[in-house]
């Protein structure tokens, strides 16, 4: 049966209730301090601020449930972190790369070039290819400027042979197998105006113009193929002559008959050497004047940009009668064009680039020459200057046959 107590239960018996309850109170206040002990003050704490033991149970579940989140949460926020200092490095990176780039001056793309043109009387003479001695040179010049390792490009700069239509192509074959480039001159610059002065011995030399035509390089050396090279070439780029200058736009030197002059131009000359002999190294006196009267420049080695523009304003030129007398065809062109007193001045390289007439002596390392503008078939100063230019013919004639057996065969 239940007990169902009414309110108007006595007095004696809520009293007795009432005792009842604090007596439960108090037991269970001390089986709480009892547990708090085991549990730690914490709880202590909860129970004085009135929780029930329920509440320690749920905020124990929570508590460990925010541990287990923390342990997910600050590893991921650690990676972020990393990741975000990473990007924040590599843009940081990405903008001093680019701000490098932006002050560093701009790496000139360069080549070097030279002629090989032939004489059809000496083609109908040739048994085979090697009998033409000034392709031999140019084969001896590619072998300096590509593969000696005392004088080869270290600027992955390519080695430019104009061959003219005369030039067979078993010679061409030749050539670009010695990793030489070949660009074919399919139509001759022969200017009919300015045939004088034994044609004959010039046959083909106005092709090099056709290097103002290349456009893709910022930069051209040009060589003719009787050199032989001393010393490695790509410091010439730094060189304060051939570097661009604006053209001194003196209104009298333009002329209506030509086309319009480029605005800025590249010419680094070299002077040409009298004949007389000279110092070692060559010094101011032993420049040839020539008809310019100071700064003469030899046509056989020069430094320029190429500019359709300037090839325009050359064959201009040309197209009109005796704007300049040819002696040395192409030569005195290019110092008509390039005038110390015109509005292109050529600017002059130090003389110890490329030396015409060179002789023994100049092949001292004490000297520093660069290149020896002289034939190696046709040494007229000395035996032993005779030799040295042999033995770097067969030199190359060495390099090419162990080329041929075991690198291309």
């Amino acid at each position: 049966m239940v007990a169902i107590h009414s309110p108007y239960q006595s007095v004696d018996e809520a009293d007795s209730r009432e005792e009842d309850r604090l007596d439960f109170e108090q037991s269970g206040k001390e089986s709480l301090e009892s547990l708090n002990i085991e549990r730690g003050e914490h709880h202590s704490l909860h129970y004085s601020q009135g929780l029930h033991p329920r509440h320690w149970a749920f905020q124990d579940k929570t508590r460990k449930r925010g541990l287990r989140l923390l342990l997910i949460i600050v590893p991921v926020l650690l990676v972020a972190g990393g990741l975000l200092g990473l990007l924040a490095q590599s843009l940081t990176s990405s903008a001093a790369a680019k701000t490098q780039a932006l002050n560093e001056p701009k790496r000139l793309k360069v080549a070097y070039a030279t002629l090989l043109s032939a004489k059809d009387e000496n083609v109908a003479k040739e048994s085979t290819i090697y009998d033409d001695k000034y392709f031999v040179a140019t084969r001896i010049l590619g072998y300096q400027l590509l593969h000696d390792p005392e004088t080869r490009t270290q600027l992955g700069a390519p080695f430019v042979v104009i061959a003219t239509p005369n030039v067979s192509q078993a010679k061409v074959d030749r050539l670009e197998r010695d990793g030489i480039t070949v660009f074919r001159a399919k139509q001759e610059i022969d200017p009919p105006l300015y045939r004088k002065y034994d044609r004959n011995r010039f046959i083909g030399v106005w092709n090099k113009l056709y290097v103002w035509q290349w456009t893709q390089y910022d930069r051209v050396v040009f060589i003719d193929n009787d050199h032989i090279l001393l010393k490695r070439l790509d410091d010439i780029f730094d060189e304060t002559a051939a570097q661009t200058f604006p053209n001194v736009n003196n209104q009298t030197l333009v002329y209506a008959d030509e086309e319009p002059q480029p605005t800025e131009y590249v010419f680094a000359g070299q002077h040409e050497i009298k004949q007389s002999g000279h110092h070692h190294p060559p010094t101011q006196e032993d420049f040839e004047p020539g008809w310019t009267g100071i700064d003469y420049a030899n046509g056989g080695f020069f430094v320029t940009k190429p500019d359709v523009k300037m090839f325009n304003y050359m064959q201009s030129i040309l197209r009109v009668k005796d704007k300049f007398t040819p002696y040395w065809a192409e030569q005195d062109l290019l110092n008509h064009v390039f005038n110390p007193a015109g509005n292109l001045p050529v600017k002059m390289l130090p003389p110890l680039w490329s030396l015409h007439r060179p002789t023994i002596e100049d092949t001292s390392e004490s000297v520093g020459i660069h290149a020896l503008h002289e034939k190696w078939w046709n040494v007229w100063q000395s035996k032993e200057m005779q030799e040295k230019m042999q033995a770097i013919r067969w030199k190359m004639e060495g390099f090419y046959t162990a080329w041929d057996t075991y690198i291309k065969p």
